[in-house]
């Protein structure tokens, strides 16, 4: 993968103007969050060259350290494996 991006994230919101994209070689996480709720996905590649997506449930702004794995994507994209 010389040269290319493995990995993406974009997000945008009502009160902006412009989307922000952020892009990642080995990994790229992000956390889109409420109040009390939030998601997580953290993507990742392992020592194979596999990419890996981690979803996890949080506890928002308000308590950042309350997390929950909910589940992973398998290696082909279209596995999911719940915890």
């Amino acid at each position: 993968m010389s040269g290319k991006r493995r990995f993406a994230g974009t997000i945008s919101a009502e009160s902006s103007t412009t989307t922000v994209s952020r892009y990642g070689n080995n990994h790229v996480t992000g956390h889109v969050r409420g109040w009390n709720q939030g998601i997580s996905v953290h993507a990742f590649v392992d020592s194979e060259g596999n990419e890996h997506f981690e979803v996890w449930t949080t506890g928002g702004s308000n308590d950042t350290s309350k997390r929950k794995m909910l589940g992973t994507l398998s290696a082909d994209g279209f596995g999911y494996t719940p915890q």
